[in-house]
């Protein structure tokens, strides 16, 4: 029996083209994308207001 539930990933990373990139192959794998979002100050926006099932965090995120 297929999954019903898309899973819901917040990718949180200030590169354009990493995020770009991480963003349509989770799209691709079935995901449900949130963002990308360049600082973590938009991702806790979100998260704060959405519910989300992963973070893909940056850690090295620039400021």
């Amino acid at each position: 029996m297929p999954d019903t539930h898309a899973s819901i990933v917040l990718v949180v990373e200030d590169e354009y083209f990493i995020a770009d990139d991480l963003a349509r192959a989770l799209r691709d794998a079935g995901a449900t994308v949130l963002g990308p979002v360049p600082n973590a100050e938009m991702a806790r926006r979100i998260v704060s207001d959405s519910f989300v099932d992963l973070v893909l965090l940056d850690l090295n995120l620039d400021g």
